[in-house]
């Protein structure tokens, strides 16, 4: 009798003891997951399940997904076989692999039965009649075989390290789906993923809502896992590094922090409940930003004022909001995706950070004409020995001016397919110049409105619309904005003397237009006068008791559009101070680069 009740107080134990781990397990779901709510609980959303094993070398991947189809679906069934649109656009493949050396497709089915299906390469799809799925599931059985440098997914040439986005075949037009997977790979491997992984010896992700999923398998690397201090989120970090660059983990933590903070002050809270950074081996291709995940290829020797692995930290960080959770269409929208998150990068780390430096540059240019001449960082370099303040805009300029200076960012036919490095730039310094106008609190607020406007595949219409609302300047602004976007307009502005000692003549030379603040430099003082700048010439007659020294036309440099600053100013009281401060930089420059080249050998 003993017995029995022993056996059934241990019976009841182990049902507590389940139930328990049950609750546990589900705790972690709900707290770790994006959005942490099962599938039932959101009928209109596709599932992804996948089954994923490798051999003892990782050469071969076997991938058995299987898609949950909802039931207001299309009369028909589209799959983007993501693999396939990467390999159709794909700039490098080193080895000219075709999509069938790495991507094999077995078989697909539906409720036990083999489905018929058309696959199109060259628009990367699969297309299967919807009377054919039984039970509302479709079922793929493929393989990969990782090849070598291809953006997007594959293996870092030199390294065991394995990244894979982009990877899988998805519905047409869908962005939000629930996902989960399990995983059985060598156990030399560490594993991560945007989607939280909960039990580590199962290598479980249950169903999680993301609008991607990607995951990376690599040797030697290290984990640190911090959590947001935030009262409104809770966002779980993971930065993964190699082995030989765990230093810089905190350093990246400690920016994600302090730009994570900053979005949610000005923008929204962060869309995602975990962030992995990933310290890509410098051989890998491609800009490996997605939802959830942000890459870095930080140097051996990387200082804090270089900005470096920082400044590529808060492009990604930006990218999470302007890129992944809005404006997701970036066929449409590369300028956001690339060039405003290129402006926020710039001001998230000024915002933590100050101005970051020029350290130990070799043979690099900034070319004179649309930067000041007076600054050690706006001349020539070949090299710096020294750290000089790089302000923001100026590491765009170079590109704008080389790389078709009056281009125009979105072209007649909407399909924008030739977005240059000087496009992007020039759209950068667009967004800049905006800000110097109004400001950028003005600026964010703005941002902050775009993003919540619910137009998500249109950017700029929404925000140009909210320049025009702005007093004063906004139609300006948006004019100018237009015209930097769908014009080759060139922006240039210059001071030239009229026939009086006090009348000086202001010509617009470009076709683009820009407010103009002329600055009359006086002895002593100084006063602003303002013109619109839409005429072709202005003559600006005045008179003054104090002693004119010079004129100056956008003196804080705002439109930093204009393709010649050189010319924005004229000296009346002629001096040599200019002069030798020239010279003498001139000749600190040559004296060092032959202690440099003097010391070669």
């Amino acid at each position: 009798m003993k017995k029995i009740i022993v056996l059934v107080g241990l019976f009841l134990l182990f049902a507590v003891l389940s139930g328990l781990n049950d609750t546990y397990i589900q705790g972690r779901i709900a707290e770790n997951s994006t959005g942490g709510v099962k599938t039932s609980e959101n009928p209109g959303l596709p599932t992804y399940n996948f089954q994923i094993s490798g051999d003892s070398l990782f050469q071969q991947i076997n991938v058995v997904q299987i898609i949950g189809i909802p039931e207001d679906s299309a009369e028909k069934i589209i799959l983007d076989w993501l693999p396939a649109k990467i390999f159709h656009s794909a700039e490098i493949n080193e080895y000219n692999k075709s999509l069938s050396d790495v991507f094999v497709i077995d078989k697909i089915t539906s409720g036990g039965f083999e489905l018929s299906y058309t696959f199109s390469e060259d628009s990367a799809q699969i297309r299967i009649l919807p009377e054919d799925i039984q039970l509302n599931t479709i079922q793929l059985e493929y393989s990969i075989f990782p090849p070598t440098l291809v953006s997007d997914f594959g293996k870092a040439s030199g390294k065991e390290f394995y990244f894979f986005s982009n990877w899988y075949a998805k519905l047409e037009n869908v962005r939000e789906s629930i996902y989960s997977a399990t995983y059985e790979i060598p156990t030399r491997y560490q594993l991560a993923s945007n989607l939280e992984i909960i039990d580590e010896t199962k290598v479980l992700l249950p169903e999680q809502i993301s609008p991607a999923f990607t995951w990376f398998a690599g040797e030697d690397m290290e984990v640190l896992t911090k959590s947001l201090p935030c009262d409104t989120c809770k966002v779980k970090i993971e930065v993964y590094s190699q082995q030989e660059k765990t230093e810089y983990s905190e350093r990246i933590a400690a920016a994600l922090l302090d730009g994570i903070n900053y979005l949610e002050q000005n923008i929204d809270d962060f869309p995602y409940s975990k962030l992995v950074v990933i310290d890509f081996p410098r051989t890998f291709y491609g800009e490996q930003d997605y939802p959830g995940v942000i890459s870095v290829k930080s140097g051996f020797i990387s200082p804090r004022i270089s900005g470096v692995p920082e400044l590529e930290i808060f492009e990604g960080l930006s990218r999470q909001y302007f890129g992944f959770e809005k404006f997701y269409d970036l066929r449409q929208n590369q300028f956001v995706y690339y060039s405003l998150n290129d402006y926020m990068s710039e001001l998230l780390y000024e915002q933590s950070f100050g101005i970051p430096s020029n350290f130990f540059s070799f043979a690099e240019f900034y070319p004179i004409p649309g930067l000041l001449f007076l600054a050690y960082n706006h001349i020539p370099i070949l090299y710096t020995l020294g750290d000089y303040e790089l302000p923001r805009g100026a590491k765009h300029l170079p590109y704008y001016y080389r790389d078709r200076l009056v281009s125009k960012i979105i072209d007649d036919s909407g399909k924008n397919n030739d977005f240059t490095r000087g496009m992007r730039y020039k759209a950068a310094l667009s967004f800049l110049t905006v800000e110097k106008s109004i400001g950028v609190s003005k600026h964010l607020e703005i941002l902050r409105e775009v993003y919540h406007s619910g137009n998500d595949n249109d950017f700029s219409t929404s925000y140009v619309e909210h320049l025009k609302s702005l007093p004063v300047y906004g139609n300006n602004l948006a004019e100018l904005f237009t015209q930097s976007f769908t014009y080759s307009y060139k922006i240039d502005y210059l001071v030239q003397t009229g026939d009086s000692r006090y009348e000086l003549k202001i010509t617009r030379t470009g076709d683009g237009i820009f407010p103009i603040d002329i600055k009359i430099n006086k002895e002593p003082g100084s006063s602003l006068l303002n013109w619109d700048g839409k005429e072709r010439f202005k003559i600006v007659t005045f008179s003054s008791e104090e002693k004119v020294k010079s004129v100056e036309i956008d003196p804080q440099r705002k439109n930093m559009l204009d393709v010649n600053f050189t010319d924005n100013s004229y000296t009346l009281d002629a001096g040599y101070t200019g002069a030798w401060s020239i010279s003498m930089r001139w000749f600190f420059w040559i004296q060092n680069a032959l202690m440099i080249l003097g010391s070669v050998g």
